[in-house]
């Protein structure tokens, strides 16, 4: 119900009273007093304009304009709707159960959560240095079960922090928060700590991304790969495909550190003389020497990972002996819908990868056949491509 047109008239300040009052009834209201409808008595004392006798046009535009609202407001105590006329003697009126949000709606009063409200208390009352009023407001800081005080004491500790101090979010938080490492994880609550608090931006170290590299002599490709059942799979043919694997759980939200030498952390396995020249190519953006390739899930996320690899290795292609038979898959309309694998609220996060295969045959086979599939459905045997032997020699 929208706000009335005659709200603000001055013949219905009585009318706005009352709705003040039962909002502020509601905000006042305990969880147990709900079951019972909020009550008011009018009478001359609390809306005298209703029993001016004086001025029967006012009080019969008041009338009128509480008729008007009252089917979704509120109604006579035990009774249906108002009368027609107003009633000459104090009565009993009931509040609806929408009421609240309507008022709310038309005193420009949103919800308060009992747990903002706290926050906000405890803000107006800390008396530690610095001023943390300045904090009101700036971040629901209590969303997650901490309660204010809790939040606030770690926040002084944080004006505390040396500058000498060297820890990843996680620890910082687990130490701040009686050992909850993700309570600080949220990539806002992390902007307007090092906003606040300066000396964090020195403080706070990256977490290393962890990758596991399979190596083979005579590389010719370095195969990227989303997931660690198919990378532990193809680790037996490694030497014949001439693919280094490297695996990393989470490339998502490494892909923009990925070529940074202090921050990737590689266990190798494999044939370790390697290790020397693949980090050389790793780790040197201008290197060519090896052909970069990704292979992943069939989907919207897994190609969203190669989009962003392809913003730190730009000559880096999907591996296509992998896509192949699953792009196979999806035009024979085999596959899992999206729906049925929790997959629906993923969509094409990018315009183009750059990549010629990915932007003409995939994503264009994702959306006119709405089927994806996932990486781990491809054995050995389905890869579309001729394996090498050690003497250099294609096998038939």
């Amino acid at each position: 119900m929208q706000r009335p047109v005659w709200w603000q008239d001055e013949d219905v300040a009585d009318f706005r009273a009352l709705c003040l009052w039962a909002l502020n009834q509601f905000e006042r209201q305990r969880e147990s007093d709900r079951a019972r409808p909020l009550r008011r008595t009018l009478s001359a004392v609390n809306f005298p304009s209703l029993y001016d006798y004086l001025s029967a046009e006012r009080r019969e535009f008041l009338w009128q304009c509480m008729l008007e609202v009252s089917p979704g407001l509120f109604v006579l105590s035990n009774q249906k709707s108002l009368p027609d006329t107003p009633p000459d003697q104090p009565f009993t009126i009931s509040f609806s159960e929408g009421a609240e949000a309507r008022l709310r709606q038309w005193l420009d009063r949103p919800v308060v959560s009992a747990e903002l409200s706290a926050w906000q208390k405890a803000v107006r009352d800390w008396e530690n240095s610095p001023d943390w009023r300045e904090l009101e407001g700036e971040l629901p800081w209590a969303d997650l079960g901490y309660s204010p005080e809790v939040v606030l004491a770690a926040l002084s500790a944080l004006a505390d922090l040396p500058e000498s101090t060297r820890l990843t979010w996680r620890q910082l938080s687990a130490q701040l928060f009686a050992g909850d490492s993700k309570y600080l994880d949220r990539p806002l609550r992390q902007r307007w700590l090092l906003a606040k608090f300066p000396v964090l931006n020195t403080c706070i170290v990256p977490r290393p991304i962890l990758c596991s590299a399979h190596l083979v002599a005579r590389a010719q490709t370095v195969l990227i790969i989303e997931n660690q059942d198919s990378f532990l799979h193809l680790k037996s043919y490694a030497q014949r495909l001439r693919a280094h694997l490297v695996y990393s759980h989470g490339f998502t939200g490494a892909a923009e550190r990925i070529r940074e030498r202090p921050i990737v952390d590689f266990s190798y396995s494999g044939d370790f003389s390697q290790r020397d020249d693949f980090e050389t190519h790793w780790f040197n953006a201008s290197s060519r020497s090896l052909h970069m390739t990704f292979w992943g899930d069939l989907d919207y996320s897994g190609l969203a990972i190669l989009s962003a690899l392809r913003l730190r290795f730009p000559e880096l292609e999907a591996w296509r002996p992998g896509y192949s038979p699953m792009l196979a898959e999806i035009r024979a309309g085999r596959g899992h819908r999206p729906d049925d694998a929790g997959k629906e609220n993923q969509v094409c996060s990018f315009s183009a990868s750059g990549c010629a295969y990915t932007d003409n045959e995939l994503i264009p086979a994702l959306a006119r056949h709405g089927r994806f599939v996932d990486q781990e459905a491809v054995t050995h045997e389905l890869l579309d491509l001729p394996l090498i032997d050690d003497a250099g020699d294609d096998y038939a």
